[in-house]
């Protein structure tokens, strides 16, 4: 019996029972029945898949991102707090407006997570084709858990918007962002959403790092580009492209570095250096000047500030950067670089130092979403119950962010496997840390084409190309 042969109301009742949004939009997308039967009365429809699909003590912070006022004023946003951090009981929705709304948040909600929880098993040597069970599926606890953190990051991402009336500020300034809201959580609570933050910041890191990959490579390919003398006769002057290489540490710690591929480019090096081209030639420096700041070594440095500033943009934003393609990526990242704002890991700046010792309670084996879980007890980087922060030393906990340390079962956290990597990444040599998590250890574009002169004409399309187009009066 195919779909289209079921009647209506029992139909319906098969889209009901879907606890996967992507699950319910295929079917509305490959069946006309499906649509047509959707299309009749879509509240019924996306209010039990919905429910379905995000857990009873999760739901609570689902709601609560659809409620926090447009524009809020300080008397309006610490009543929306107080109110969400007391949890004051929040009313399903009825409206399709707010129902639609909140089934596209849970549809990115849950790509997101898939990824996150996909790179960090990978990053605990958990292949999944590996047939390990350490390597199946997320149980429900930990969904759940992904899913919190995941639902109060874009809360606060909307709670504390970005100012767009002043380039590079905040509506709410850092030390308000922290006493309104951080303080209020208990420190397991907030270093949920920060690695919710680290893998955001390690996704967006790495588009812009394939952006100066462009960039190099489309200066190296420039008709009429010019060598220093030293590399003239070298097939590729520059690595145009770097590759991940994963490597073991010498403690036995799985992790991803990226090197300089020196394959060489495919145009020959003659066709770049043609004579005709080759006239009013300029150094490719100065980037700064060329709106070009987030290729240079200056911009290398920063690049901290302006990834946490794409990453404040919230959930949607960066499911529409990971699905974008290479043109539109450069694009988005053109129009929201170089800037940089008070957010998460300011605000965690300025968490009190000193706390009292953790002590794990009782019955920490049941998973249950109201306590940490036995990741965050064991692996933790201080035995103090203290705010984890994110800026300068504290890269050190990037390793046991990469690899979701706070999220995992009892279970999974006592495999043998994952426990040595979380053990081993809590240890992590800090110039092994630096290596992969600090943007600063790698060479700018800049300093990679060093020496590199290039016809002017070709140095206007490379900023056309690639030079940013953040115009913060188009926000007035």
């Amino acid at each position: 019996m195919h779909l289209e042969d079921l009647v209506t109301e029992l139909l319906a009742r098969i889209l009901q029972v879907l606890d996967h949004p992507r699950d319910l939009l295929s079917l509305v997308r490959a069946s006309p029945h499906c649509f047509r039967v959707y299309a009749q009365s879509p509240v019924l429809i996306l209010s039990p898949v919905l429910k379905n699909a995000i857990p009873p003590d999760v739901l609570y912070h689902a709601l609560a991102c659809g409620l926090v006022p447009s524009t809020p004023s300080q008397t309006v946003r610490e009543a929306f707090l107080r109110d969400y951090l007391q949890s004051k009981p929040l009313t399903f929705p009825t409206d399709q407006i707010t129902i639609t709304a909140l089934f596209g948040l849970c549809l990115r909600t849950c790509y997101l997570v898939n990824d996150y929880s996909t790179r960090a098993m990978r990053a605990l040597n958990l292949e999944p084709d590996a047939g390990k069970a350490t390597a199946s599926a997320l149980s429900s606890t930990e969904r759940a858990r992904f899913q919190r953190a995941f639902f109060r990051y874009e809360l606060y991402c909307r709670v504390f918007p970005v100012d767009h009336h002043a380039q590079c500020s905040s509506l709410v300034p850092a030390h308000e962002q922290f006493t309104q809201f951080l303080a209020r959580m208990a420190p397991w609570e907030a270093e949920e959403m920060t690695c919710v933050h680290h893998y955001f910041t390690v996704l967006i890191g790495g588009f812009i790092d394939d952006l100066e990959d462009q960039l190099v490579e489309t200066v190296l390919t420039a008709p009429g580009v010019c060598h220093p003398p030293v590399l003239a006769h070298s097939p590729s002057p520059k690595p145009a492209k770097r590759r991940k290489i994963r490597t073991t540490t010498v403690n036995g710690l799985i992790i991803d570095l990226h090197a300089p591929s020196w394959e060489p480019i495919q145009k020959d090096i003659d066709d770049r250096q043609s004579p005709a081209d080759n006239t009013d030639t300029v150094p490719f420096d100065n980037l700064d000047l060329h709106d070009l700041d987030i290729f240079t070594k200056d911009g290398r440095f920063r690049s901290p500030k302006f990834v946490s500033y794409v990453a404040s943009l919230g959930l949607s934003f960066m499911y529409r950067l990971v699905l974008a393609d290479k043109d539109q990526r450069r694009r988005i990242i053109q129009e929201n670089t170089p800037v940089w704002r008070d957010f998460l890991p300011e605000a965690l700046d300025h968490a009190p130092g000193d706390r009292p010792k953790t002590t794990m309670p009782d019955g920490i084996d049941n998973n249950h979403l109201s306590h940490p879980n036995l990741g965050y007890f064991r692996f933790k980087r201080s035995k103090e119950e203290v705010h984890f922060r994110i800026l300068h030393d504290s890269i050190l906990n990037c390793p046991l962010r990469e690899r979701a340390y706070v999220f995992w079962d009892t279970d999974r956290i006592l495999c043998p496997v994952v426990s040595d990597q979380l053990q081993k990444a809590r240890y992590m040599d800090p110039e092994m840390v630096d290596l992969q998590f600090d943007r600063y250890e790698v060479e700018s574009a800049e300093e990679r084409l060093k020496g590199v002169q290039i016809p002017w004409a070709q140095m206007e399309r490379i900023i056309e190309e690639f030079g940013s187009v953040f115009d913060p009066l188009m926000y007035y």
